[in-house]
């Protein structure tokens, strides 16, 4: 199985997630409620991450940074929602998602194993 497209995959969700809403606006049509597209995104680059760990594609640190970011991306789903799209854009809660996303993406991209 090739993994570089699932690694891409993670790399590009957390990108997306990490973006603040003006600039999400510029990537997505009109049509599409960017804060559902970006979750899902994450969420199904997450589903697909045992094979990259299994072929050390992250160290250690970054698979637990990478689990955080879910965790924290669920509770804000759960306690903060996404009803209102205001919420998404400049809720505190979200805005430290989306801190923590580009701060795991930093650290990924500085560690990813040869």
């Amino acid at each position: 199985m090739e993994l570089d497209p699932l690694y891409n995959m993670i790399i590009r969700s957390l990108t997306l997630l990490a973006k603040p809403y003006n600039e999400l606006v510029k990537e997505y049509p009109a049509f599409v409620y960017i804060p559902t597209d970006v979750i899902s995104d994450f969420e199904e680059s997450f589903l697909r991450l045992p094979p990259l760990i299994e072929a050390n594609y992250f160290t250690m640190d970054g698979i637990a940074s990478i689990i955080r970011v879910y965790n924290e991306m669920q509770l804000c789903i759960e306690n903060v929602g996404l009803e209102d799209l205001s919420t998404f854009i400049s809720h505190d809660e979200w805005n430290k998602v989306r801190a923590h996303a580009n701060d795991v993406l930093n650290y990924i991209k500085r560690t990813k194993p040869s």
